[in-house]
């Protein structure tokens, strides 16, 4: 697994702005995000690159503090595995 998060939850000013999602991208697979305006796309991207925390879970370990990607060349396909948290 490249990046795994697993019921995440991201609050702005005590607000869920996204709530119990899981994502996930494997070694060799390209991902999209779409969505309508507001649908937390921007939100996500900020978990993902680091800018953004995840509230506390035990279910997580990303919100843990774990990093979200795993940092080992053939997890990614033998290609960088991108910005750790």
């Amino acid at each position: 697994m490249l990046l795994e998060i697993k019921d995440g939850t991201v609050l702005q000013n005590g607000i869920p702005v996204l709530s119990h999602f899981d994502f996930w991208i494997r070694g060799n697979e390209r991902a999209a995000i779409v969505g309508r305006n507001g649908a937390g796309k921007t939100t996500l991207l900020e978990v993902i690159t680091g800018a953004k925390e995840l509230e506390p879970n035990p279910k997580n370990p990303a919100s843990e503090g774990a990093p979200l990607y795993d940092r080992h060349p053939a997890a990614a396909g033998g290609g960088k595995s991108g910005h750790h948290r």
